[in-house]
């Protein structure tokens, strides 16, 4: 199902881009809703408000970054259930969708213009990319099973993770039979 979705994000920014290079640059736009929103041709080679504007490199390296680790996450599946999985891969969609045109442009074809509202011209990969990831954020946060995650953790060697804050240490540890123990202790020297 994810793979489905991964490529029907990227044709559909694909097509879309192209429809509005042949079509729409040079002209004043189409008008889609009157007062709220347009069609017209306009290139980024930053992000959003054109932040790190020319630093396509960053941007390559990034991406292939997060993908290989988005990637990962998908195939191993630590994200179970429809919701997690066609939220990831809406983000991987759409990565991919800005990361093509980035590689082979130099800058990222945008489309969409809010008339009623001075916000970033966007395209179809920043729509899946950003609802994309609000999406996968509420499911971490409310819907995410994560004894799931723990079944797939390495079952040898172990593990300890130490967490200070203020006065108390938190400490979790697996063994070798992989099992999770905690230990809180007071901490009386918080600078330590």
């Amino acid at each position: 199902m994810s793979a489905i979705i991964i490529v029907a994000v990227v044709v559909g920014d694909m097509l879309l881009k192209n429809f509005i290079v042949e079509h729409v640059k040079g002209t004043e736009g189409i008008v889609l809703i009157p007062g709220v929103l347009r069609l017209i041709y306009a290139t980024n080679d930053g992000a959003a408000w054109s932040m790190l504007s020319g630093k396509q490199e960053f941007f390559i390296i990034l991406t292939v970054a997060v993908l290989m680790v988005v990637l990962y996450i998908l195939v191993r599946g630590y994200v179970k259930g429809w919701v997690g999985v066609v939220s990831l891969a809406a983000c991987i969609g759409g990565t991919i969708g800005n990361f093509i045109d980035r590689v082979r442009q130099g800058y990222v074809v945008d489309m969409f213009e809010t008339l009623f509202v001075e916000y970033p011209i966007f395209n179809v990969a920043d729509i899946c990319l950003t609802l994309g990831c609000i999406v996968l954020g509420v499911y971490i946060l409310f819907l995410h099973d994560g004894s799931a995650a723990e079944e797939r953790m390495p079952k040898k060697g172990g593990f300890s993770i130490v967490a200070k804050g203020g006065e108390t240490c938190v400490s979790l540890r697996r063994a070798e039979d992989g099992k999770v123990s905690s230990s809180r202790s007071e901490n009386h020297n918080a600078d330590a």
